[in-house]
């Protein structure tokens, strides 16, 4: 559903930041406390962290998803991760300080390697 990109059904918490036929850029934010309204995004994503917060993501059915982490038991900043498209979701800032993100979209998929 068209209505569900994460730029129109979540655009307290998504920001354009850049655009071509290529990628989208977001900046995300999401601040202490706070669920962001449910949103998909249609395309394959890196995304950048610039900082660790505890949060947690729900499917449009509020079943708990996995968080994305790194393998491993040391996080380096920024992380960086490599995600699919996902469904409709919605993250919660379980953090005392706002979540910030870079999500880069690949809207013709992953580049080849």
């Amino acid at each position: 559903d068209p209505k569900l990109d994460a730029v129109i059904a979540g655009v307290k918490n998504h920001v354009v930041i850049f655009e071509n036929d290529d990628i989208r850029v977001l900046s995300v934010t999401v601040q202490p406390g706070e669920v962001e309204v449910a949103h998909h995004h249609r395309w394959p994503s890196v995304i950048v962290f610039d900082k660790p917060t505890k949060r947690d993501n729900r499917d449009a059915k509020g079943n708990l998803l996995p968080v994305k982490k790194p393998s491993g038991d040391k996080v380096e900043l920024p992380l960086v991760l490599r995600v699919p498209p996902e469904a409709a979701h919605s993250v919660t800032n379980l953090d005392t300080v706002p979540m910030h993100l870079i999500r880069v979209e690949f809207k013709k998929g992953f580049p080849k390697e």
